[in-house]
């Protein structure tokens, strides 16, 4: 049967249909679909092999990563260092591949081993400066202070590696951060507990969309609609116009703040065992709790009409009534 189609190209028509989108000049043919050509950009002379519609790939000087086609050496990988910011880093020995470990040479005198996608992970891959960063707890202070005034240290500094105690001035609360990793953070100033998660817990019931800051407001608001037969319409989360202003005696001055739902005309404040001062919190004391949570209360009920504190214990949510009762305290903790 005889054949169909187009009639092949020659070989010089066939480089010259590819010569202006690969970017190279014809130096020789080499077969009819084999050629030496040249680089318009860095005069690289290359072979190149065609096959239907193609005359091999661009040259290495017009890919995105330059050292993509390149053989790895100690000396071109170091090329490679600078060229992403490593102007500090010398390259020893290279692995065979990728998931072989490469030696390197610090600026500082360290030499180490770690593979070549691991060192271009890190922030700093010398553990020898890592672990000394700031290593004068006082210049680490000062440095911080430089980035934010609203965190300050109150632990011991040991190294940037280990966790670290600091207070945030605002509201006062202790948590602990990693210091490299604090010092990297976009919202440094930021307190975490003030500010538990900015990822709202989002979900529909009964055709409203609510949105929550913890899953235990998300469990109450289902516990009302689905077990205490609420309207859903009648919930509403964290009411704007409802501000309750109370005198705060460990911190000497007047704060604010907002009851977790309204109900109707009923105003809600969902809590847990610790955050009442009945249990130790991660970070207040039981009796600084306690006294927070005193004013807190005397200040609503003498705002709103009916104020109502819940706890959440093992799954289910309680009505809690005079929480500073011996007695009451002795309930909740029963259960």
């Amino acid at each position: 049967m005889a054949k169909t189609g187009p009639k092949p190209l020659a070989p010089k028509e066939f480089t010259a249909k590819h010569a202006e989108r690969l970017n190279y000049t014809l130096v020789k043919i080499l077969g009819d679909r084999e050629f030496r050509v040249r680089c318009n950009s860095c005069d690289l002379v290359r072979i190149v092999r065609g096959g239907s519609g193609s005359t091999g790939p661009k040259c290495t000087c017009t890919h995105k990563r330059k050292f993509y086609r390149v053989k790895r050496t100690p000396e071109t990988h170091t090329q490679e260092l600078q060229e992403r910011g490593f102007d500090d880093y010398q390259c020893i020995s290279v692995g065979s591949n990728a998931k072989d470990e490469f030696t390197y040479l610090h600026t500082c005198g360290n030499e180490f081993s770690m593979t070549k996608d691991c060192f271009f992970g890190c922030a700093c891959p010398c553990e020898l400066c890592r672990t000394s960063l700031h290593k004068d707890p006082k210049a680490y202070a000062q440095e911080l202070r430089k980035k934010t005034k609203n965190i300050e240290v109150v632990g011991k500094y040991v190294h940037s590696q280990k966790s670290l105690l600091y207070r945030y001035v605002k509201c006062g609360h202790c948590v602990k951060h990693v210091p490299e990793t604090l010092m990297r953070h976009k919202t440094i100033g930021r307190c975490p507990i003030c500010n538990p998660s900015r990822v709202w817990r989002r979900f529909t019931v009964d055709g409203k969309r609510f949105r929550t800051r913890s899953a235990v407001e998300r469990e109450f608001v289902k516990w009302l609609v689905h077990e205490k037969n609420v309207p859903v319409d009648a919930v509403e989360y964290e009411p704007k116009d409802c501000k309750i202003r109370y005198f705060n005696i460990l911190k000497d001055k007047v704060c604010s703040y907002s009851p977790d739902f309204k109900v109707n005309r009923v105003h809600v404040e969902v809590k847990d065992l610790a955050s009442l001062g009945l249990k130790e919190y991660h970070w207040q004391s039981k009796e600084d709790a306690f006294i927070e949570n005193c004013s807190k209360y005397a200040e609503a009920v003498s705002q709103f009409d009916d104020y109502r504190i819940y706890v959440h214990i093992k799954g289910s949510f309680h009505r809690v009534y005079d929480f500073w009762n011996r007695k009451e305290q002795q309930r909740l903790l029963a259960l």
